[in-house]
């Protein structure tokens, strides 16, 4: 399998509490190793707790079902966690996850 940045597959995630139960969510692929995805979880449901959650404003045209939401905290997955490819996000959402990433790096850093 190929996983190019920004192409959002559906993935078995692991719960962040419970690292032995899985959910099948989408997720938007970040980068690639040899052993793992690092990846952003996509969620339909909206969090409004985060300043790190971004609402995507193209999500049908990138094979979503749903309006979602881009949480941009780096998620760890296997290889064989990665199920099939959904779709792949469009450029306004790509500057502006990239942008507030740059952002969230900045602010990390001071």
């Amino acid at each position: 399998m190929k996983f190019d940045r920004w192409d959002i597959w559906l993935a078995r995630v692991a719960y962040e509490d419970q690292p032995d139960v899985y959910k099948e969510r989408p997720v938007v692929v970040y980068s690639e190793t040899e052993f793992f995805v690092l990846s952003l979880k996509v969620s339909s449901q909206n969090p409004h707790t985060y300043r790190d959650d971004y609402e995507l404003r193209m999500w049908k045209e990138a094979g979503l079902h749903k309006p979602s939401f881009v949480s941009l905290r780096l998620v760890k997955i296997k290889l064989d966690d990665m199920l099939y490819k959904i779709g792949k996000l469009k450029g306004v959402d790509v500057r502006s996850i990239r942008e507030m990433l740059e952002n969230l790096e900045t602010t990390k850093i001071r």
